[in-house]
């Protein structure tokens, strides 16, 4: 029997396909497989204390061996060149055959998520300005009173808007990493083609075992796609060759913590926004009526220009914003101590505030190194139970 399962298929009939292709058909004894879809959903997306992280595209190569514009982190471009030399002389000396997976021919790299992510808080705002164009367009004057707005919408709809909630949602997925590799477009919910193309192909047994070498795993639910595994003595070496003098040292230099410049992208984006908004009506009309002339007045107001906030009423958004996209239960006591809490430590000291946020806002806190899916499952449960009675105004 060979695999059935479709995203079009009737969801009783669908679990039960999923469930062959996981259980019976997929080979066993393959040591190097990654599951992205009921574990290690957040696989180098959070670093080894569970923040999250970002790639930084200063780290990025161009694929070795191709003339595409395809990018990776420099230590799997490393990787992948030995990876990519033991195939081809395997393939050379008539080891292994002509296939699907030999000559291999890398399809998809890197999805860019700084570049994502702007086009998703972009696309949330103008939803929102869209929906409430009287508010928007009409009745804001300033950027203290878009912001208000905005929140008053926000703290009911609730829509992703922070970096870290987007990168660790499942909006982005491993390829914003830099970590993997795709030597196929196939849609990865589409089991068929998984068994006749790869899994049954005379090659896989080798391209499993190739790829354990050099450190890297086999997507089972996408088994054209291998990501690199950062914890082996493989990976280390190549750490050391690059410069890195461990892990941790790999993803602090190669990727950036979102709680770091989340406050600073949602200023950008919302003081852009308005000024946009600025430039297409920088007047309004306002109606009064007057009692005396016992008439209605009508007189012109002049919007003002965006100018920059304080940077503590940015961070104080920012927090607003992680509370509501991860479904807080708070009072609006409960809140506003919480503003007061990161008043004085932002007095003390920026990053002090920013990461009591961060810890304060982040989901995952039973200290594995890569949440399961079960648990990001019963955090969004247990956040969705309850409702939020808390408003922010700047």
């Amino acid at each position: 029997m060979e695999p059935k399962a479709k995203n079009d298929i009737k969801s009783n009939k669908l679990y039960e396909y999923r469930k062959f292709y996981d259980k019976v058909f997929f080979p066993k004894g393959i040591d190097n497989l990654i599951n992205l879809w009921n574990r290690s959903q957040l696989y180098g997306r959070v670093n080894k204390d569970l923040e999250t992280i970002i790639l930084n595209t200063s780290k990025l190569k161009n694929m070795p061996d191709t003339t595409e514009k395809l990018f990776i982190n420099e230590v799997v471009a490393l990787a992948y060149k030995e990876f990519n030399d033991e195939y081809r002389k395997a393939d050379f000396i008539k080891i292994i055959p002509k296939s699907n997976l030999n000559p291999l021919k890398v399809k998809k790299t890197i999805v860019e998520p700084n570049k994502e992510y702007l086009q998703h808080i972009d696309s949330i705002l103008n939803v929102v300005i869209d929906n409430n164009q009287n508010i928007f367009k009409n009745q804001t004057n300033s950027l203290e009173e878009f912001i208000n707005n905005l929140c008053s919408f926000i703290v009911f709809v609730k829509p992703i808007l922070t970096k870290t909630k987007f990168i660790n949602s499942n909006l982005t997925s491993v390829a914003s990493t830099g970590l993997s590799l795709e030597f196929s477009t196939l849609e990865h919910g589409n089991d068929i083609p998984k068994a006749s193309k790869f899994i049954n192909d005379q090659n896989f047994t080798f391209f499993t075992n190739t790829a354990e070498k050099y450190s890297f795993y086999i997507d089972k639910n996408a088994p054209w796609r291998i990501i690199f595994n950062v914890n082996t003595a493989y990976a280390s070496l190549k750490f050391n060759q690059l410069g890195y003098t461990s892990l941790e040292d790999f993803f602090d230099k190669s990727y950036t913590k979102t709680y770091l410049e989340d406050y600073s992208t949602i200023r950008e984006v919302i003081k852009q926004k308005y000024n946009s908004l600025y430039e297409a009506k920088p007047k309004t009309q306002i109606y009064s009526y007057s009692h005396e002339q016992q008439k209605v007045e009508l007189d012109t107001l002049y919007k003002t220009q965006a100018t920059d906030l304080e940077e503590l009423v940015w961070i104080r958004l920012w927090y607003f914003f992680r509370v509501c996209e991860e479904h807080t239960v708070l009072t609006q006591n409960q809140f506003n101590n919480n503003l007061l809490k990161i008043n004085s430590l932002y007095f003390l000291d920026k990053e002090k505030a920013l990461k009591w946020v961060e810890k304060e806002t982040n989901s995952f806190l039973d200290g594995g190194r890569n949440p399961s899916y079960n648990q990001y499952v019963n955090v969004e449960k247990s956040s969705l139970a309850g409702t939020s009675s808390f408003i922010f105004k700047v």
